[in-house]
């Protein structure tokens, strides 16, 4: 009978019960919405301090709400002991932590509302203090802008295309892996893998409406951008986003589209999306207008964009797929080298490809060990285990270096020798050997398929001068340029930029291409990469074997200081290490042992707290540059760069934290990203500076703000001032001293010389009356003298004739000339002196002159008029110079001597710079102090604010461009999926609205420079990323969290999504 009615009431028990657990739920909603502090009113989250997984100290300002009547209180948290490590992963490495600071599940991460003192502090343990030394300009990176350009980009100038395009082939292998030999991908069932997302909990209405109106805006941007990229620059690389013209600086395979394709889709520009896939069908990957593929760039955003778009499309697009297996057998011969290290600038072409080459010596690091991702995954797809194969040799090499030990162990230098042959040994190789983690012997003998090298390219004929010899004389000294039809320009001088500095290979918005024929360097190639040094074709007329070398593994530098940071040249390695952990579902569990090796090396070594206004509290990863004794503060120096690229770091760590069971790592990760976030803010554009410096604090746990100190690092010679001011002053006054008594003499010198000028002139003044007198007394006698002839000559019947002759043989008398005596005109005619064109045939006429009297006149000088003449002369000879006169002429002179010189340096260049221009205010400051007195510590400190644009807590800005990176915005959205804190959607609004204030164009979104300004400048360019990276992770951090969970979904580099094997 109890069976029967529990049946017959079993609807209405089940109906309760589900009335009782929504009842429940709905409570702790209405306690959240009362926990809520203030300026999160109207959210339903809870507070992330609050979190249940969530291992962060709560602000200072926090006040735990007090628990409800009748509530039993909370038990008081305990220590947390270290967790076991997982028994499940094979073969695992331990790496101790302290055991205070490992939480080994997300319910034993504990907040504590109250402030924590430095002995209780995780961070405080994790992190050791910093020695706050200023960085000289001079001691730090040869160039400002360090990592500034993605590498293997280049922009070729446009050239008519050959009429028949060389084509890729396949070549025979020179070092072939035997099928047997192949390292196979990992085999079995997925690990149990930690959860990475937040457990978020339904969001009110509220939230909804405002995170659906930020993801409708973020959209619009994304729209907006690829219609003009589909208008002005279809099948492109890249868009000019200000002018509308397009560029081509990789290998002109439309990296825009490719990289842009999983965005549409996510986005759900369906129509978009299937267009763009239809237009991928006709990429001939076959073919560029580059000598060489640049492996890195071509393998994240290419293939990794077409294996991104077969995933999340869900392999319906089977074109996808076959276009990416083209590609990446295009990209394997870059492998096929000695070591099976690959060939960062592969050279494709046929002519070289047939020829053996080996891997780089100067390799960038994080070029060779960011392949594995995306080889890895199209080799689930494909179920080719070669493509796997290509890139775990890669990681055996890296994990080997590690297990050997670097100058900083657990990372690794920026710049690697993976040529895999040590040049400078003299010991004999012992046969079949490696130290490189390759089991495989090396080769011996001559590679298979091996040829002589092509001969060198003919030069194409000079074109005959047809110009005039006019033109030809106006054109010397001018550079004539000789192009090959269909190749770059060889103009540029090699590895220098327009403004005469080295190019380093991330440094160059425009890297000129050359020519790779004739041992020219490859394109986009790092400065020093040459024929002769790397990548090269093995010469078999050198001394010895070349391939036939003491084999190596992967080195640094030989000598010299190695640069170690989480910045751009050496970032998405570490990335990849536990990235590649899931997208191996954990089956091979070197890639977690490597990352907690990075991890810890990056606490110890890297992490540094900045000195903010506000003494917020951030932390940011620098650089240590060291020639192998990091700890020695002698050899070692801490640079607190303050990175774009480096941003990259707070989503890694956070993941890594939940993925490795490292419970403080998420409070790291917190500050990490909160730190480039604060770098936005602080900005007058609103936008974070390419690369800059800031202050480090000595501590992680107590850094407060003091003006005085920033100042005194500003200026890191202030207390030397006074000194300087000093010395500089007593020089000064024992130059005035002496340039008083030199005034005094040139005084007294003018003096004399006026007495003596004002003598000789009375002299002259009493010759000249003299002369007069006598010439007065001359023309009397003369006219009487004249008076007698004439009267002579009428009575004897000539007056006629003598009148003639007068005419012929006397020339027009001026008055002063007819007032000198006749004897004195008599010598005067007598020393005439007759030229050729004077002389006339005596039986000629005499020439009748067409000038009156008064032109004749003033052509007649006496030799009064000389002497005086002279004598004006003589007192402008003895007058002092006019120095100021002089000095205007030279400055004059000097300064279109230099923008004459300037012109001529920028003939052939790209962008050439114009002068540069001193502002006003500093013209006018420099015109009034021109003793080049030292500054005042207070004068230094008000013109490096002034003309730098420092705001407080940069101590440097040393590149202020912005050209749309993706890494701050993608901690951001990594820490709100992994704490489920609303407060970085808020964060993330910001950046987003001053990014676009910014950067909006006519036909997208630019790239800026001059950040430190409100307006800053727009440089008509716009990186693929800016839809590939940047835009969706604006989007999809204000997406459902079910959109590309992290617990279904691993990203590339390039914000590409892989599917996790489940």
């Amino acid at each position: 009978m109890a069976l029967f009615r529990f049946r017959r009431y079993r609807v209405f028990l089940v109906f309760a019960a589900a009335f009782t657990i929504l009842l429940i739920h709905l409570t702790r909603r209405g306690e959240w919405d009362k926990a809520s502090p203030a300026g999160l009113e109207g959210k339903k989250a809870p507070p992330y301090w609050e979190a249940e997984d969530v291992f962060v100290t709560p602000p200072h300002n926090y006040k735990k709400p007090p628990p409800a009547e009748g509530a039993r209180p909370a038990p008081a948290a305990e220590n947390v002991s270290q967790a076991p490590t997982p028994s499940s992963a094979p073969n695992s490495i331990v790496v101790e932590h302290p055991a205070s600071l490992v939480a080994s599940s997300p319910e034993q991460q504990v907040a504590d509302p109250k402030p924590t003192t430095s002995s209780q502090n995780p961070i405080a343990l994790l992190i050791p203090e910093r020695d706050p030394r200023p960085v000289f300009k001079q001691e730090g990176e040869d160039s400002k802008e360090f990592h500034a350009q993605p590498p293997g980009k280049v922009e070729p100038h446009i050239f008519t295309p050959s009429p028949s395009p060389i084509h890729w082939k396949k070549q025979p292998e020179h070092f072939p892996v035997p099928t047997e030999s192949l390292i196979k991908l990992p085999t079995g069932s997925p690990l149990s893998i930690p959860k990475i997302q937040h457990r978020f909990s339904d969001e009110s209405t509220f939230e909804k409406a405002l995170r659906e109106k930020r993801q409708d805006r973020v959209k619009e941007a994304f729209q907006h951008a690829w219609s003009g990229y589909k208008a002005k620059a279809w099948m492109h690389d890249e868009l000019r986003p200000v002018s509308g013209a397009y560029k081509d600086p990789f290998c002109g395979w439309a990296a825009t589209l490719v990289d842009s394709l999983d965005s549409l889709w996510i986005m759900g520009f369906e129509s978009e999306f299937l267009s763009a896939v239809e237009a991928v069908g006709t990429i001939d990957f076959t073919t560029s207008h580059r000598n060489d593929i640049p492996l890195f760039e071509t393998t994240i955003r290419y293939l990794g964009g077409l294996l991104a778009a077969y995933d999340v499309s869900g392999g319906k697009h089977s074109i996808l797929l076959d276009k990416a297996v083209e590609l990446a057998e295009i990209l394997m011969g870059a492998f096929d080298t000695p070591n099976r290290m690959p060939d960062l600038y592969y050279r494709w072409k046929p002519a070289f490809a047939s020829q053996p080459h080996r891997a780089s010596s100067r390799a960038n690091l994080a070029e060779l060990g960011s392949l594995s991702m995306e080889f890895t995954r199209l080799a689930q797809l494909t179920k080719e285990n070669k493509y796997y194969d290509a890139v775990a040799r890669v990681t055996n090499a890296l994990e080997d270096w590690q297990n050997r030990g670097t100058r900083i162990n657990g990372v690794f230098p920026e710049v690697v020798d993976a040529s895999g042959c040590n040049r400078t040994a003299t010991s004999v190789r012992k046969p079949g050997t490696s130290t490189s983690g390759d089991a495989r012997p090396l080769p011996s003998g001559e590679p298979k398929g091996y040829q002589v090298p092509a001969p060198k390219a003919i030069k194409e004929p000079k074109k005959k001068n047809t110009k005039p010899k006019e033109e030809e004389a106006e054109s010397k000294g001018e550079i004539e340029l000789q192009i090959i039809p269909g190749e770059p320009s060889k103009a540029q001088i090699n590895n220098l930029d327009e403004n005469g500095q080295r190019i380093e290979k991330r440094d160059s918005d425009d890297v000129m291409l050359t020519d790779t024929l004739a041992g020219q360097p490859e394109i986009g190639a790092p400065a020093d990469r040459t024929l002769a040094n790397e990548s090269e074709a093995l010469n078999p007329t050198a001394t010895g074997s070349e391939w036939d070398c003491i084999p190596q593994g992967l080195e640094g530098e030989p000598g010299g200081r190695g640069a170690y940071s989480m910045g751009g040249g050496q970032d998405s390695t570490y990335e990849y290490f536990p990235k590649q952990y899931l997208l191996l579902g954990g089956l091979e569990d070197k890639y977690r042992t490597m990352y907690l090796k990075t991890v810890d090396a990056v606490r110890e070594h890297f992490l540094f707290r900045p000195m903010l206004p506000d003494s917020r509290d951030v932390l940011f990863s620098g650089k240590v540059t060291t020639s192998g004794h990091p700890e020695d503060p002698r050899d070692a120096k801490f640079v607190p760069e303050v990175t774009h690229l480096t941003c990259f770091i707070g989503g890694m760590v956070g993941m890594g934290a939940r993925l490795f069971d490292l419970g403080p790592d998420v409070e790291i990760a917190t500050r990490l990203a909160d730190g480039c976030v604060w770098a936005y803010e602080a900005t007058a554009s609103g936008l974070m500076p390419e690369n800059a410096l800031a202050m480090p604090c000595k501590s992680v746990t107590e850094c407060p703000w003091d003006e005085e100190i920033w100042h005194d690092f500003l200026d890191p010679l202030g207390p030397k001032r006074p000194g300087m001011i000093k010395d500089y002053d007593e020089a000064a006054a024992i130059e005035a001293a002496q340039a008083e008594d030199s005034q005094k003499a040139e005084e007294a010198r003018k003096a004399q010389v006026a007495e003596e000028a004002e003598e000789a002139q009375e002299a002259e003044e009493a010759q000249e009356a003299e002369e007069g007198r006598q010439a007065e007394e001359a023309e009397a006698t003369g006219e009487a003298e004249e008076a007698a002839e004439a009267e002579e000559a009428k009575k004897s019947g000539k007056a006629q004739d003598l009148a003639t002759a007068n005419a012929v043989q006397k020339k027009p008398e001026t008055s002063a000339e007819a007032k000198r005596p006749k004897h004195v005109q008599d010598m005067s005619e007598s020393k005439e002196v007759k030229t050729p064109e004077m002389e006339t045939d005596v039986d000629s006429p005499p020439p009748v002159s067409t000038r009156n009297e008064e032109d004749q006149a003033k052509d007649s000088i006496s030799s009064v008029d000389k002497r005086q003449a002279a004598g004006s002369l003589r007192r402008r000879a003895a007058a002092p110079p006019n120095i100021a006169t002089n000095r205007i002429d030279f400055q004059k002179k000097l300064q279109e001597t230099t923008e004459e010189l300037t012109q001529f340096g920028n003939v052939g260049l790209k962008n050439a710079p114009a002068t540069p221009k001193v502002p006003a205010d500093a013209d006018k400051e420099s015109n009034n102090t021109q003793s080049n007195r030292p500054l005042t510590h207070e004068e230094y400190i008000e013109n490096r604010i002034k003309y730098e644009h420092l705001v407080p807590g940069f101590s440097d800005i040393l590149s202020e461009k912005f050209i749309l990176r993706p890494e701050a915005i993608e901690s951001v959205w990594y820490m709100y999926r992994i704490t489920g804190d609303p407060i970085w959607q808020d964060k993330g609004w910001r950046m987003f609205e001053a990014i676009i204030a910014a950067t909006e164009t006519t036909f997208g979104h630019s790239a800026v420079d001059n950040i430190a300004l409100e307006t800053p400048v727009q440089k008509d360019a716009m990186e693929s990323f800016w839809l590939a990276e940047t835009l969706k992770y604006f989007y999809l951090l204000y997406s459902t969290p079910d959109v590309i969970s992290l617990d279904d979904w691993v990203l590339n580099t390039e914000a590409h999504p892989f599917k996790r094997p489940k």
